[in-house]
């Protein structure tokens, strides 16, 4: 993994809202922006689909501390490949508490990823390369949940709830932590400032969104010379 610099150009901090009879009191849970260039830095071609910011919680969440932040670009499927990008995809990724692999296999207490939705969504697991007809199972099941904080926003559940992501329109965001418990306190906890990042557009169009064909074949934030 390589650690990176991110280029910061905007920084939204959060409060205390009521939008449709919900309120929810927020931790210091932020979007900010990432200069397309920075994925040069870790090899994502001209061309390659990138996310245009990433979620955080702070500098603390739930005891755990933030320990480091990254970006990636994750290759193109190959041809014989039956789901995922036919594009590379850069994204970010941040991790909070720490974990020894030298000492036995595990998982960092609570990461935090932001992806391009068109690049990855429900549909992204489908056999069936992305058709929103879903005549063939998911190869990664989900269940839809629904976020206390952000009960319009969607959202599904991975892995026994070890996985959720939230689907904002234009970013996917993903909480990984190995307690389902902590998982979902992180979700509810960024869900404001993601659906806040997502408006104006309606509740309609973000489920829509959350419908394409997660094969990055509809993404538009590409990566150019010029960025």
């Amino acid at each position: 993994m390589v650690l990176v610099v991110v280029v910061v150009a905007v920084a939204k901090t959060t409060g205390s809202v009521s939008r449709g009879g919900v309120s929810a009191r927020r931790v210091s849970a932020s979007w900010r922006a990432i200069a397309p260039r920075a994925f040069l830095s870790v090899g994502c071609p001209i061309g390659a689909v990138v996310v245009a910011g990433f979620y955080k919680l702070g500098p603390t969440f739930k005891g755990l501390r933030f320990s480091h932040q990254a970006l990636e670009c994750h290759r193109a499927r190959p041809r014989r490949a039956i789901s995922g990008s036919r594009k590379p995809v850069g994204y970010a990724y941040l991790t909070y508490g720490t974990c020894d692999y030298r000492v036995e296999a595990c998982l960092n207490p609570l990461e935090i990823q932001t992806w391009p939705e068109c690049a990855r969504n429900p549909n992204s697991y489908r056999a069936d390369e992305g058709s929103t007809k879903g005549e063939k199972s998911p190869l990664n099941p989900s269940n839809s949940i629904v976020l206390t904080s952000e009960p319009e926003l969607p959202a599904e559940s991975f892995d026994g709830g070890t996985r959720l992501e939230m689907y904002g329109g234009r970013t996917t965001v993903v909480v990984f932590a190995p307690e389902v418990a902590l998982a979902h306190e992180a979700a509810e906890a960024l869900a404001p400032v993601v659906m806040d990042h997502a408006l104006p557009t309606t509740v309609k169009r973000l489920r829509v969104e959350a419908s394409q064909p997660g094969d990055a074949s509809g993404c538009h934030n590409l990566l150019t010379a010029s960025s």
